[in-house]
């Protein structure tokens, strides 16, 4: 196996876990957008209230579940709903010939990206959108994670010779301003060349940091950004969490001081204001980010009324309830009527091969076998795949002038696969014995949503398709001339001698039969017949019931005379 293919096959795996966090990164905007807005309304208000909406994103963000409220108002996102009920703001289409990915938009309007071919040893690869991000997800975590890793590993090197000043602080000459670091010990480390009377401000800074756990929620925000690391709106919103930590922090600390006092912290937060280029990535330092809004803030603090800090949280409630919940899915919403599924190329690639070496053995004689199928239902897991379907088994002869039937069959089947990556491995090929406890079996082995009838009612409108699918495959296969064989079915059938079509029909049944099975190329010839102004007689009431069978709209529009 090649890299590539190891490569795809490692993106294949992670493929589902991708899709799940693109999905949940997209539900997020909307509460993020209403989380940018209530932070103008409430800039006034309590900065410990406001990083109550930083909670609401990372639990929306991180939860596994899905929480749910009739009070949501993500409706009309033009979203689909899974068999599960999770919002599908992107799916993966299975069906090889439209685009791999399907995104909605705000609005009903939905886009559809399709993939890239590339070629390596001689063979094409087909690498959705959904694969690339599988590839390359994996890559931006570990680099963020290692960046993070390495940067704390740098400056733990740098504070090695740090000394001691008093319990969980420290005195460093290789540091350019405060800040807390460490997470089951923290430290609070100052500069050696700070100034005594900004040590006070300093220090009461860091221990509110200390006291609310901020190096623990500050670590929590980063391994979320690692995990949606391709989302640019979370990048904005993890700059604004790490302002908000610092806002709530400093009111935290100014809330209990005189006006004086207040003064004397605005100056240090100015006179240890960090430069853009030594800003720290794991640590909490004391003028690490905003400072002229932070200055601001504490200049004109002022205690919120009760009534506001209410209000905040009655918008905070309400943002919770309306942006960062899911719609109530109803099962009895989703569509009654049965739909065809589609499956991956290489799963289908395995159902046509094991159909295939299932049936060529039971039956002896014939030149071509071929078949075709529809899927009922499909179950696939990481280890397992289970397809159900409604089959047509045909082997077909070709004698240079007429195709023969030589064997065949029509009925549903189970097919169990062993999976490994793109591997499918057949395991198990049932299909339902005749007699008695024909329907009993169905029951048993059909999947859960279907019942017998349903089954019968699909076999009865797709055996005409299957059958001319089968036929198509002959076509291609021997090279026929279509236009010459249904010439001669036709021929076939005028010279039986009826007096009408219908008489016509009962005497060579198996030349209408073929000429129902070869489908779009008899529907092309009987057109042509017409635009050559043969119409009349029993030709061309022939023509036109033989139409009416294959397009009933067609031969609607036609009138014979």
């Amino acid at each position: 196996m090649n890299p590539l293919d190891l490569c795809l096959e490692w993106a294949d795996r992670l493929a589902p876990l991708t899709l799940g966090l693109l999905n949940r990164a997209i539900g997020a905007l909307w509460l993020l957008g209403a989380i940018l807005v209530l932070r103008l309304i409430l800039r006034r208000c309590s900065g410990q209230v406001l990083c109550f909406l930083w909670i609401l994103l990372a639990l929306r963000l991180a939860l596994p579940v899905q929480i749910t409220s009739p009070l949501s108002l993500l409706w009309n996102t033009g979203a689909s709903v899974s068999e599960t009920g999770e919002r599908e703001y992107v799916r993966q289409l299975a069906d090889d010939r439209a685009p791999d990915l399907e995104i909605h938009a705000p609005a009903v309007r939905t886009a559809r990206i399709g993939a890239l071919r590339v070629t390596s040893d001689n063979r094409d690869y087909r690498l959705s959108p959904l694969v690339i991000l599988a590839v390359i997800w994996p890559i931006g975590c570990l680099g963020l994670l290692l960046y993070a890793l390495i940067s704390a590993l740098r400056l733990r090197r740098r504070l090695r010779e740090a000394i001691r000043l008093e319990p969980e602080v420290w005195l460093s000459d290789r540091i350019d301003g405060p800040f807390l670091f460490g997470l089951l010990h923290p430290r609070v480390y100052l500069p050696a060349d700070l100034a005594e009377d900004l040590r006070e401000p300093v220090l009461r800074h860091e221990r509110a940091h200390l006291h609310r756990l901020d190096h623990w929620w500050k670590l929590l925000g980063w391994l979320l950004l690692c995990a949606f690391w391709f989302d640019p709106f979370l990048w904005l919103a993890y700059f604004l969490f790490c302002r908000d930590l610092e806002l709530a922090c400093d009111e935290r600390v100014i809330r209990s001081l005189p006006a004086e006092e207040r003064k004397g912290y605005a100056s240090a937060l100015l006179e240890c204001s960090l430069p853009r280029g030594k800003r720290l990535l794991a640590p909490l330092a004391f003028g690490e980010a905003g400072i002229r809004a932070r200055i601001r803030a504490v200049l004109r603090y002022r205690k919120p009324a009760f009534l506001l800090i209410l209000l905040a949280a009655i918008l905070i409630l309400a943002a919770a309830l309306f942006f960062g919940t899911d719609p109530v899915w109803h099962p009895a919403a989703a569509p009654a009527a049965w739909q065809e599924v589609t499956l991956s190329r290489y799963l289908e690639e395995a159902v046509h091969q094991a159909i295939l070496e299932y049936q060529v053995p039971r039956f002896a004689g014939g030149d071509f076998p071929t078949e075709s199928h529809v899927l009922l239902a499909a179950d696939v897991g990481n280890t397992e795949a289970v397809v159900w379907i409604h089959g047509a088994f045909l082997v077909l002869d070709w004698d240079g002038q007429r195709l023969t039937e030589a064997a065949g069959g029509m009925a549903p089947a189970r097919l169990t696969f062993r999976r490994n990556g793109r591997v499918y491995t057949l395991t198990d090929y049932w299909e339902p014995l005749g007699g008695e406890g024909y329907y009993g079996e169905l029951r048993a082995n059909l999947p859960a949503e279907m019942t017998p009838e349903q089954e019968e009612e699909i076999a009865r409108q797709w055996k005409t398709i299957l059958m001319q699918r089968c036929y198509d495959q002959a076509v291609t296969h021997y090279a026929i001339d279509a236009d010459a064989l249904t010439e001669r079915l036709f021929r076939d059938l005028e010279a039986t001698g009826g007096e009408d079509a219908e008489a016509c029909f009962h005497h060579a049944p198996q030349a209408r039969h073929q000429l129902q099975y070869l489908g779009q190329h008899t529907c092309s010839w009987v057109v042509a017949r017409f635009l050559e102004g043969e119409h009349t007689g029993l030709r061309g009431e022939l023509l036109w019931r033989i139409l009416q069978d294959l397009d009933p709209d067609s031969a609607g529009r036609i009138s014979i005379g």
